[in-house]
Parts: C-alpha cells; sequence; structure tokens
C-alpha cells in the first residue's frame, strides 16, 4: 500500500470464488436439510413491520459510524480548512461493507483509506491507522458488552451453561489481547511484525497490499500513537463504539422479535456479537462468516430448533449484509459525482 498507487482494483480471483462457493454450497446443503419449505414459511411468517423498523435502525447506526470515522479523520487533518463531509464517510462506509461481504479478509477496510488518498486531502497512512483504531474500538465494545450481558444475563434461560462460561473467557481475552493491540500498534518494530502477517495473509487471497512495510509501520505507529493521547479521540470513540454495538444488538432483537423468538436484550446483544467477534476473525466474506456462528450460539445456549435459527439468522443477514452490498454501490457511485459532494468547513 503506497500513496503512489495509481489504481485500487478487487478481482474475484480463483482462490477468493473458490472459498465463497464452497461456504454457499455449505449453506444451501445445510437448508436443503433442515427443510426448504420449513425455512421459506419460518422467514414468510416474520413481522413486515418490525423487519422495517430493524432495517432503519441498522442504517442509522452507520451515521454513528460516519460521525466516529469522521472525528478521528479530522483529528490528524487539522492543519487543512477542507474536511471530508459525512456524507462521503456514510457512503464509503456503507461501499467498504458491501465489499467486505463479498471479499474475503475484510477487503474493504483497505479500500477506504485508499479511496480518501486519491480523492480527499487525507494521506493513505493517516487514513489507514484511523480504521485500525475503529476496529481495535469495535472488538474491544463487542467484548465488553459480551462479558457484560453475560453475566447480568445468568444462566437462568440458558440449556448449555458451559458454552457460556467458554464465550465469556472468550471474549474476556480477546479484549484484552486488542487493547495489547494499540500498544502494540503505537511501537514501530512489532507493528512492522504485524503488517508482515497482514501482507502474507493477503497475499493467500487477493496480493500483497503493502509495498514498504518498514515505513508503513512506521506511519502508522506515528499515527496511532497520535490518536492515543487524545483525550477528545479516545471519549467521543468510547461513546459512539458503544452506542454503535447497541444499536445493533437492538436490530438482532428486533429482528428476532418479528420471528416470534423469545429472547431477551441482553441475550440478543450476547449472542450477535459474540458470533461477530469470532464470524469477522474469519477470512471469509463477513456474512457467510458469522452466520454459522449465530445459528450455532441459539441452537446451544437457548435450545431453539435448527430451523427456527437458522431461519432468523438468513432474515438478520439480509438486513445487514446482503442488503448493503447494493445499497452501498449505488450511494458510492451517487457520490462520485462531483455535483452530489458536499464539503464541511469547520
Amino acid at each position: 500500500m503506497s500513496d503512489s498507487s495509481d489504481d485500487f482494483q478487487l478481482q474475484l480471483n480463483r482462490k477468493s470464488l473458490i472459498i465463497m462457493l464452497i461456504l454457499f454450497s455449505l449453506l444451501i446443503v445445510y437448508i436443503l436439510l433442515l427443510g426448504v419449505e420449513s425455512i421459506i414459511a419460518s422467514i414468510l411468517g416474520a413481522n413486515i413491520i418490525l423487519l422495517a423498523i430493524a432495517t432503519i435502525i441498522y442504517y442509522s447506526s452507520l451515521i454513528v459510524r460516519s460521525f466516529r470515522w469522521k472525528l478521528f479523520l479530522d483529528s490528524l487533518n487539522e492543519t487543512t480548512q477542507q474536511k471530508i463531509s459525512y456524507w462521503n464517510t456514510y457512503s464509503l462506509i456503507a461501499f467498504s461493507f458491501s465489499i467486505n461481504n463479498i471479499f474475503p479478509l475484510r477487503m474493504g477496510e483497505l479500500y477506504r483509506p485508499y479511496n480518501l488518498s486519491q480523492k480527499q486531502n487525507y494521506s493513505l497512512m493517516s487514513s489507514f491507522a484511523t480504521v485500525v483504531l475503529e476496529r481495535t474500538f469495535d472488538v474491544i465494545f463487542m467484548g465488553g458488552l459480551v462479558v457484560a450481558a453475560g453475566f447480568l444475563q445468568g444462566i437462568g434461560d440458558l440449556v448449555n451453561y458451559s458454552e457460556l462460561v467458554g464465550n465469556l473467557l472468550f471474549s474476556a481475552c480477546l479484549v484484552v489481547g486488542f487493547v495489547l493491540l494499540l500498544v502494540i500498534l503505537s511501537k514501530k518494530e512489532t507493528a512492522y511484525i504485524l503488517i508482515k502477517i497482514l501482507n502474507n495473509l493477503s497475499n493467500l487471497i487477493q496480493k500483497q497490499i503493502i509495498l514498504d512495510e518498514e515505513s508503513t509501520a512506521e506511519k502508522v505507529s506515528k499515527e496511532v500513537t497520535f490518536l492515543l493521547r487524545n483525550r477528545k479521540i479516545i471519549f467521543l470513540g468510547s461513546f459512539s463504539s458503544l452506542t454503535i454495538w447497541l444499536m445493533e444488538g437492538v436490530v438482532f432483537w428486533v429482528v428476532a422479535f418479528s420471528m416470534n423468538v423469545e429472547l431477551t436484550f441482553l441475550m440478543a446483544i450476547f449472542i450477535l456479537l459474540l458470533s461477530g467477534l469470532i464470524g469477522n476473525s474469519i477470512t471469509s466474506a463477513s456474512g457467510l462468516g458469522q452466520l454459522p456462528i449465530m445459528v450455532a450460539q441459539l441452537v446451544l445456549l437457548l435450545g431453539m430448533s435448527q430451523e427456527l435459527a437458522l431461519s432468523t439468522c438468513i432474515v438478520y443477514l439480509l438486513i445487514v449484509f446482503w442488503l448493503i452490498v447494493p445499497i452501498g454501490t449505488i450511494l458510492h457511485q451517487f457520490s462520485k459525482n462531483p455535483s452530489n459532494q458536499k464539503s464541511i468547513t469547520n
């Protein structure tokens, strides 16, 4: 990854297509084994009004994400009077999520900083550092909410107590790990090791994404250190991250309620965010990586039938993962039109 890159092209190469086809094939086989008729009947029985409410809440949460990202970006670009608009951050986030849901290895997170370096007055490494900080905030608050929801919910409504304990320990370790990650990224030497690993993983799926690993590590560690020393960033970033994941928990809760699934809000938070922590760490497309984890949690923790669990998760993923592909693409194409660009100056 370099500021002098002329083009950023994502191609569904043979490796990517094989991964996608395997995952889609497994999903289809699973549906066939459970019974297509029962799955379709459960989905068609959902409350449309509640699903519309869930959709509005989710795409409203992207507004909070836009605020958070703009806050991070502007803090690193204080010397210029021209700031990125909320419209551009919203459309870029939506489009990057579209890419994440199609390509392995969350490639959309690489498109955002590249696009800003080409179209806006932001350096590539500064933009990349803000995405790293975003994702670290996300994991810390996702894991923290999983632990809090698990303890507050208790074991009264759970079928599998050992599953709960194991999930709590996993989430707590993940939070600690990502707190350490921020410390690691503030050091050039350890940041270089992580970037080296990222490059090798990326090369397995697409191609090497970082050209000068040593220079990149130095710039990223410098920017992350600057962000961590900014109290405004820490406070508002934490508050917005908490808001984002509570809103996403509400979305899953409302979807479950629309499917006549008896699920407390705390358990909705617990299951959704735990599956997100595990599923998003898999290098498959985001939606496909999270689906089996969500189904397993509903079946193991609540004793729900596999048919109802899969139907509920499919409806949720339709709203959050698959619907955003056309929406994000349309918003991104619309934002490319110079007449539609909005500039905000502070």
